[in-house]
C-alpha cells in the first residue's frame, strides 16, 4: 500500500475508503433534510467534517476523520388548545382536536368539553 499525503483530494482514502463513505453519507443526509423541509423553515443544515490530529509517540500522529450533520429539530405545527372546565379540587386538563381529514364527522372541541 502506497503512503498518501493528507490532502483534501485523498482524505477519503483513509481506512480503506471508510472516510469517504461517512463523508458522502453526511452530505446526502444534509441535502435530503434540506430537500424534505428546506423551504418550510428557512434554516441552515450543516455537514460537518472534522479531521483530528494527535501526536501519540515520537513521530506517530494519529489522524481521525469524523463527519456529522447538524439540522434543525423536527417540530409539529402548533395546535390550539382549550383548558377544560374541571370539578372543584381536580387538576385542569388541556384538550385538542386531532383534525383528522378521514373523520369528517369528528366532534368539535367545544362539543367534547360540554360532554365531559
Amino acid at each position: 500500500m502506497a503512503l498518501l499525503e493528507i490532502t483534501c483530494d485523498n482524505l477519503g482514502e483513509m481506512n480503506d475508503g471508510l472516510a469517504r463513505a461517512i463523508i458522502n453519507d453526511c452530505l446526502k443526509r444534509a441535502i435530503r433534510d434540506c430537500d424534505d423541509r428546506g423551504m418550510d423553515d428557512g434554516k441552515v443544515r450543516k455537514a460537518v467534517i472534522t479531521v483530528e490530529f494527535k501526536k501519540v509517540a515520537d513521530a506517530t500522529i494519529v489522524i481521525n476523520v469524523k463527519a456529522g450533520v447538524k439540522a434543525p429539530d423536527y417540530q409539529v405545527v402548533s395546535v390550539g388548545h382549550t383548558e377544560a372546565a374541571t370539578k372543584r379540587g381536580s387538576a385542569p386538563t388541556l384538550k385538542f382536536r386531532s383534525d383528522n381529514p378521514e373523520r369528517p364527522d369528528q366532534p368539535t372541541l367545544t362539543g367534547e368539553m360540554e360532554n365531559d
